[in-house]
């Protein structure tokens, strides 16, 4: 039974799990919060979770594996032993239950995804600047997982909920991002990304002044996690730009490691505002091809870094973590009705104006 219960609880969306009290207690956690713990080499197997109050009493008086939560509040957590007279069938929803609440407890930013649009085949979202597109070493919270989590709880999905990742945004930059709700949906979706039926529209504010519009190519090689402009060698890289406006822009702070190997993610130490203007363009820029860090590394390489992106040559910050490059629009044909779809996202509003 401890092997289903383990199962059934690490399926669900967002699940973590760990050993912070002791190697005999498995601390299961969804976005960052405890769910369930267990005793792994206790005889009966114990769990605990969380419970709404009026039901945790109701759930004492039916069943004798039924205990107020042993070393938590016992207002809101039961302990069950496994084994003895609770169903498991009820188990397994207590599980659900406890799940849900501290979902739904978490903060709208940790836990809910700002939706664009959706069906069953397509979740559209407004990805946050600095959040992961997709999990990684870091642990950090990332958009697939956020999507997962929001759909196991509004669908009513309690077990492996499904979302595919057919392209990716930079953690440091934020905008339009579409995740795939059923295989049949990614792999069309991502045909058309392969095929760059999609169009992909963004906007940066980048430094100096730039006039007009034009077209850059380069090659582009990524080596040791950056990305050069190299004359032989690398892929083909492609946009379209058009220079919107040219302002000054105050009270911008200049990084005081700025150009060192921290990278945008990490972002530099602080230094105070500086009281001298920053000349800015706002640039709207059209992906022909979709390489990694493409729009920072061909902009940086005609002398134009993205504001805030201290990789590429940027030296002063956006907001100390992210760069001033978002994914403004996103066109696509929808993978099951086949019409052309068009989602867009606002600039967010702490950009210089």
């Amino acid at each position: 039974m401890l092997e289903k219960i383990y199962s059934y609880c690490t399926a669900k969306a967002g699940v973590t799990e760990g050993f912070p009290f002791g190697e005999g207690t498995l601390v299961l956690k969804v976005a960052g919060k405890i769910f369930a713990l267990m005793g792994v080499d206790e005889h009966p197997l114990r769990i605990n979770l969380k419970c709404n109050p009026v039901e945790a009493i109701a759930l004492r008086e039916r069943y004798e594996g039924v205990a107020p939560g042993y070393h938590m509040n016992k207002k809101h957590w039961n302990t069950v032993t496994v084994g003895w007279d609770v169903p498991p069938d009820e188990i397994l929803g207590m599980i659900d239950r406890s799940w849900e609440l501290v979902y739904d407890s978490l903060p709208k930013k940790a836990g809910r995804p700002e939706v664009l649009f959706e069906d069953n085949h397509l979740l559209v979202v407004n990805k946050a600047p600095g959040m992961l597109s997709q999990g990684d070493r870091t642990g950090d919270m990332d958009m697939v997982t956020l999507a997962k989590m929001y759909v196991a709880r509004t669908r009513g999905k309690r077990g492996a909920v499904y979302m595919g990742l057919v392209h990716r945004l930079d953690r440091p930059a934020g905008g339009v991002m579409v995740l795939a709700c059923t295989s049949k949906a990614a792999a069309r979706l991502s045909e058309q990304f392969r095929a760059r039926t999609a169009m992909k529209e963004y906007e940066a504010l980048v430094e100096g002044r730039l006039q007009g519009a034009g077209e850059w190519e380069d090659r582009l090689e990524k080596r040791e996690g950056h990305v050069h402009v190299v004359s032989q060698g690398g892929k083909v890289a492609r946009l379209a730009w058009r220079a919107e406006e040219t302002f000054e822009a105050r009270g911008l702070r200049r990084g005081a490691d700025a150009g060192s190997n921290r990278g945008a993610d990490a972002g530099p130490a602080r230094s105070p505002a500086s009281g001298k203007p920053l000349l800015l363009t706002r640039l709207r820029v059209v992906l022909e091809t979709g390489r990694p860090h493409q729009i920072r590394v061909q902009c940086a390489e005609r002398g134009h870094p993205i504001l805030g992106d201290f990789r590429y040559g940027s030296e002063n910050e956006l907001d100390g973590q992210n760069l001033a490059l978002h994914a403004r629009r996103l066109v696509l044909e929808h993978p099951v009705r086949r019409e052309q779809m068009t989602f867009e996202s606002p600039i967010p509003r702490d950009w210089p104006q």
